[in-house]
């Protein structure tokens, strides 16, 4: 996770990036124990948001997220891809 200024307003955003949990360690609540971490040190830091990207085919992590109080974005809109460059 990084916290950052947000580029959409004068605060700070918490970037969680690729959240993940082996396969074998998945339902036992360690997924959940890191985003509630993630919450926690992103307001620490003073963030006053979080983001989290995944796929649009996985259909836990849209569970894990919800429950933890995460809506989703851009709703309607076209597909978001994240992009990476080797330097």
């Amino acid at each position: 996770m990084r916290v950052q200024p947000s580029l959409w307003s004068s605060t700070k955003e918490a970037d969680v990036a690729e959240p993940y949990v082996t396969p074998n360690q998945r339902a036992r609540g360690h997924g959940r124990e890191l985003i509630t971490e993630a919450i926690r040190a992103a307001r620490q830091r003073y963030a006053t948001f979080t983001v989290l990207i995944t796929s649009k085919d996985d259909r836990r992590a849209h569970r894990l997220y919800a429950a933890a109080g995460f809506r989703p974005e851009g709703r309607g809109g076209p597909l978001t891809l994240a992009y990476q460059r080797d330097l």
